[in-house]
Parts: structure tokens; C-alpha cells; sequence
């Protein structure tokens, strides 16, 4: 039951993400016609919503350690599916964990000055995860395409259909929350942990800034329209699971 409720309450929460992502679009036409209040009381109500969503992403890590989505991950046959699969798992795991570590931080119950090394892993963790998901759908996109008969009414085709359908979908909200993802590197390469003094700390500053692609500028409006989009597409797949 834990299991169950928590879960749920993670999705119900997902429509809070219209709440976070809004304000970012319409701060600057805001602004523009003279109503700089309104523009900042709905960015202080997306810091609230920020917030209270990380929190409500930790039971993230029960949903994705729960035996039956486990189980159903070890049943897929197609070894690359099932090898991005486990790599997109790891990466979540990391980001949840690394997220909440770096929310910890933010609010000072943890070491403050840790809160930029933690938040550097957690768009880390986050952006390979979006990485390999993007892999994953675009490699299951054009293994099924071919097998696709649009003007066939046999539950078989209709069922492939739609689960085409929600592949394009979920695509989509991972490329645009690529793109978001992207927009949070920095233009210099990452720096994990300065003024590393011993050959792991500087491994693992060499790791991350090889493995971190440049980022892409964006206004703040921008990439507050792709997250909002993004987010209205995973609540479409959400409720119409």
C-alpha cells in the first residue's frame, strides 16, 4: 500500500509542473505590459513548486526499485533495449539521490558549500539518463515502424498503433527535456570538486567534464517552453495510461 500511494502521489504531482515551468514563459511579456508583481509572485510560486516536487520525486526511487517494474525491465528480450534500459535506471537513481542531496544542501542541512558539487552530478546523472532514454525510444521507434499496418483493424495492429503513438510521445517529452537539461551546463566544462588534491578528485573532474557535452544558451523563456511542453506531454501520458 506504501508503495502503491507514494507512487501515485508522485504522478498526481506532475501537474505541479505547469505551476514551475509558466512563470519562466510569461515573465517577460509580463513585465512588458507593466505588471512586474504578477511576474514576480508566479516565479516565487514556481520556486515553491520547484521545491516541494524535488520533494515529492524522492518516492521516484521507490517506483523505480519496485519488483515488478524490475521484473518487467529483466523480461524485455531485445539486449540492447534491456542494456539501455539498466543504464537508464542507473542514471535515474543517481539523479534522485544526488537531487535530494543537493536540495539538502540548498537549505542548509547539509554543508552548504557541497550544494554545487551535488548539483553539477544531479544535471549529470539527469542528462545522461535523458541521453540514453532518447537512444532507447529512437532505436524502438525504427524497429517498429516497419512492422506498422495503419488501415488493419485486428487488435494486434490497433495495439501496436498506439504503443507507437505513445513512443513518438514519450520521445518528444525526453528531447525536450534534453534540450531543458542542456540549457542548465554550463558554457565552461563542469568542475565536480575544486582545487582537487589527489588523483580520484581530479579523475572524477575529468570524468564528468568529458562526458559533459557543451551546453545550449537559451533565454530563460525558451527554456521554460520546453519544459512546460515537455511537462504537458508527460501529463497526456499520465493520465491516459
Amino acid at each position: 500500500m506504501c508503495i502503491r500511494d507514494s507512487s501515485h502521489t508522485w504522478q498526481r504531482d506532475k501537474i505541479l509542473s505547469i505551476v514551475q515551468f509558466l512563470p519562466s514563459v510569461v515573465e517577460a511579456p509580463l513585465k512588458a505590459t507593466g505588471n512586474a508583481a504578477l511576474a514576480k509572485a508566479l516565479l516565487s510560486a514556481a520556486t515553491v513548486a520547484d521545491g516541494y516536487r524535488t520533494m515529492t520525486r524522492f518516492s521516484g526511487i521507490i517506483d523505480v526499485l519496485d519488483p515488478k517494474n524490475l521484473k518487467s525491465a529483466s523480461a524485455v528480450k531485445d539486449p540492447i533495449v534491456k542494456n539501455l534500459i539498466v543504464g537508464e535506471v542507473s542514471m535515474t537513481l543517481g539523479f534522485f539521490a544526488t537531487e535530494h542531496v543537493a536540495f539538502l544542501s540548498h537549505w542548509g542541512i547539509l554543508p552548504k558549500e557541497g550544494k554545487p558539487r551535488w548539483a553539477t552530478l544531479c544535471v549529470w546523472f539527469w542528462m545522461w539518463s535523458l541521453f540514453l532514454g532518447d537512444a532507447r525510444q529512437i532505436y524502438q521507434m525504427i524497429k517498429a515502424y516497419p512492422q506498422l499496418n495503419p488501415h488493419s483493424q485486428d487488435i494486434a495492429a490497433v495495439r501496436k498503433q498506439a504503443e507507437f503513438k505513445r513512443t513518438v510521445l514519450g520521445f518528444i517529452k525526453s528531447l525536450l527535456f534534453t534540450i531543458f537539461c542542456l540549457s542548465l551546463v554550463s558554457p565552461n566544462k563542469p568542475v565536480l570538486i575544486t582545487n582537487a588534491s589527489n588523483v580520484l578528485t581530479r579523475a572524477a573532474n575529468k570524468a564528468v567534464a568529458l562526458t559533459t557535452p557543451p551546453g545550449i544558451p537559451l533565454s530563460t523563456g525558451t527554456r521554460g517552453l520546453c519544459a512546460l511542453t515537455a511537462s504537458c506531454v508527460d501529463i497526456y501520458l499520465t493520465i491516459t495510461k
